[in-house]
């Protein structure tokens, strides 16, 4: 029998704040309003779910048989949550955030015969196969899919909660909910070049028309928020919801977006990705951070683990 060995990669790793955010290619089909700034409304009481993810490499490793290398892999921890804020009154951290989740990963990249797990001092490390994906990109995968579907799902269920904001592009598992996609980054405009100037146009407050986007079969409607009085793109975010939704459900939905998340805008004293990373997910973000453990002694914990056991 082959003797199987995992051999850390034996440098520092950045420990990720959160997933990378890729814009889909959907494609532009038409403005569903007139092609003008339209203003928010904001209401006092209402209740909105932020729900976010974070991940974190804990070790690389090449995955070696007979000194040959057979493969690589990451461990990675991955953390999913939601912070709940009732608008106009007082809401405490500790009471805010609901439903976390911590799960952890071994995610390999090529032929190698490993088990369905590893436990490595009461942290459960399972075995995903990330195929001829990047290992990486499987994680992504993994958090988008799986963790934070998971949280989304269960905060729709919440009658008590009106907005339902995820940090990022939604995901196709969150099509027949009412989840609502926040993307700060923005990479890809959805307007045509002639139109560019109603981004311009806008100010704190404002949004553009809704939009309907199209990917195959599947629609979205997209609309972009401005967040303070600052010079273009760099103050906007971007929404999204599926198309299921009924078109005046979601001009209400946007309207309240446009009118509410200026109120959250970071400061760039407090986040560097001021003003797009709003405060709840800022502070929902560290929590889960702190939910993932201790980054070096998880760390030392993994690389004793796999010189006792593979590499004896």
């Amino acid at each position: 029998m082959k003797r199987l060995k995992i051999v850390p990669k034996g440098w520092d790793y950045p420990e990720e704040v959160e997933e990378p955010e890729f814009e889909e290619t959907e494609q532009f089909v038409e403005f569903l309003e007139e092609v003008e700034p339209y203003w928010g409304t904001y209401k006092e009481g209402i209740q909105i779910a932020f729900i976010d993810g974070v991940r974190r490499t804990e070790l690389a490793c090449n995955i070696e048989e007979e000194e040959e290398n057979k493969g690589e892999g990451i461990f990675v921890s991955l953390g999913a949550g939601r912070l709940v804020v009732k608008l106009g009154r007082l809401n405490l951290l500790r009471q805010s955030i609901l439903d976390t989740k911590v799960e952890r990963f071994l995610v390999v990249r090529g032929e190698t015969e490993l088990p369905k797990s590893i436990s490595i001092d009461k942290l459960r490390f399972n075995i995903i196969h990330a195929n001829d994906d990047e290992p990486t990109l499987k994680v992504n995968k993994i958090m988008r899919e799986k963790l934070e579907s998971s949280v989304a799902g269960k905060a729709c269920q919440d009658l008590s909660v009106d907005l339902v904001i995820c940090d990022g592009p939604l995901s196709y598992k969150l099509e027949n909910t009412r989840c609502i996609g926040l993307i700060k980054n923005i990479k890809k405009l959805y307007i045509r070049p002639e139109n560019l100037k109603i981004l311009k146009e806008l100010k704190k407050g404002q949004r553009t028309p809704i939009i309907r986007i199209s990917k195959g079969d599947t629609e979205k409607y997209t609309w972009y928020v401005k967040l303070i009085e600052d010079d273009y793109v760099n103050s906007l975010v971007r929404l999204e919801v599926f198309a299921h939704n009924d078109l005046e459900k979601v001009i209400s939905i946007a309207n309240l977006t446009a009118g509410i998340l200026p109120v959250f805008a970071s400061r760039p004293y407090m986040d560097k990705r001021a003003p797009q990373n709003l405060a709840p997910i800022r502070s929902l973000e560290n929590a889960l951070r702190y939910h993932l453990g201790n980054y070096r002694i998880i760390r030392n914990k993994i690389w004793s683990y796999i010189q006792s056991i593979f590499n004896a």
